[in-house]
């Protein structure tokens, strides 16, 4: 039973799932987040989080002013849409951490997200590479641009809103764009280079601790060499 237990959870013998993996003796222990971590993902969705209120509150405040709730809704749907689901699809699936049996996904990032999709461990080809930029760009600029666009309601109209108002639509489109810049930086500077999602076109893992980890799952390895090592 207890076998049993462990090859449901772990079903394709990946080191990350694997309860009894030497990590003592890893090159990759402490250096990679390849182990799921509570602490790393709470601080993940706390910078994460940070910048989806200011978004949000950004496109209200622009849609009461304006009248326009529809760039608001239509963020809301990306976001469900493109995190819950199509990232889901061109990034998630390929990333070690997918490769947990069952049928909601533990990691440090969409933790809690439905696996609706098959594990892929070979690397992500390049459109899904292509596809996923432009998903976080739409994510990140949209809401600024939308911003932006209430500044230019409020000057248009500047005899009945005034200069408090201004300044006030120009504060908050400087905070949504400096709470994105510092999740972008943190995450770039201090998550991608120890993510285990190697073929992530933000992954800046080293060579060598790529190769170490490919090494330790033959899975892995064999899936990489058989699609090229960035997924070409």
């Amino acid at each position: 039973m207890e076998a049993e237990r462990i090859k449901g959870k772990n079903p394709y013998n990946i080191c990350t799932w694997d309860e009894g993996a030497d990590c003592a003796n890893c090159i990759n222990h402490n250096v990679l987040h390849c182990k799921w971590d509570r602490k790393a993902l709470t601080r993940f969705l706390i910078l994460a989080l940070i910048f989806m209120i200011m978004a949000f509150f950004g496109l209200t405040v622009t849609a009461i002013l304006t009248g326009a709730w529809w760039p608001l809704i239509a963020y809301g749907v990306f976001y469900v849409v493109f995190f819950l689901f199509f990232e889901i699809r061109i990034l998630c699936c390929h990333c070690p951490f997918y490769g947990e049996g069952g049928k909601i996904l533990h990691c440090i990032g969409n933790h809690g997200a439905p696996k609706i999709w098959h594990y892929r461990p070979q690397p992500m080809n390049q459109f899904e590479r292509v596809s996923l930029i432009i998903g976080f760009i739409f994510f990140g600029g949209f809401p600024i641009a939308v911003e932006g666009c209430g500044i230019g309601f409020i000057t248009y109209n500047y005899g009945e809103y005034g200069q408090l108002a201004l300044l006030g639509m120009i504060g908050v489109v400087l905070a949504t764009l400096l709470t994105l810049i510092a999740f972008g930086s943190i995450l770039i500077l201090f998550v991608c280079p120890s993510c285990i999602n190697f073929s992530c076109p933000l992954n800046r893992t080293p060579r060598e601790n790529i190769d170490e980890y490919l090494n330790r799952n033959p899975f892995l390895k064999k899936a990489w060499e058989e699609n090229g090592p960035r997924g070409a």
